[in-house]
């Protein structure tokens, strides 16, 4: 069926600017999932809409590695949402998490 059109190939792709509502997932490691709707971590799932006053938070001592941490306001309660004593991984996580938001329109 593929003649039977009268629209070239060009024409016949998908139209790039319908948008699906579908959750996009920007990362996904170790129980932690960060998608365009929720974040997921600890086997806990927070819309995406739902949080509020994101902190990026690093302990350090003599006595302990450093940790990183990452906070929110979610139902007017503050929430640690993740946890790791990688950088680098903490990086990817805040990451995803700030085009999540920003797909969504929401403030980082």
């Amino acid at each position: 069926m593929e003649g039977s059109s009268n629209r070239t190939p060009d024409q016949r792709r998908r139209d790039r600017s319908v948008t699906f509502h579908r959750a996009v997932v920007l990362y996904q490691a170790a129980g932690t999932v960060v998608t365009t709707a929720f974040f997921e971590s600890a086997g806990r799932r927070y819309p995406m809409a739902e949080l509020h006053s994101l902190r990026r938070i690093e302990h350090s001592s003599l006595w302990q590695p450093r940790a990183f941490e990452l906070w929110a306001r979610y139902r007017g309660r503050l929430v640690r949402l993740y946890r790791s004593r990688k950088a680098h991984e903490f990086g990817k996580v805040c990451r995803a998490l700030v085009r999540a938001r920003e797909h969504a329109g929401l403030d980082t």
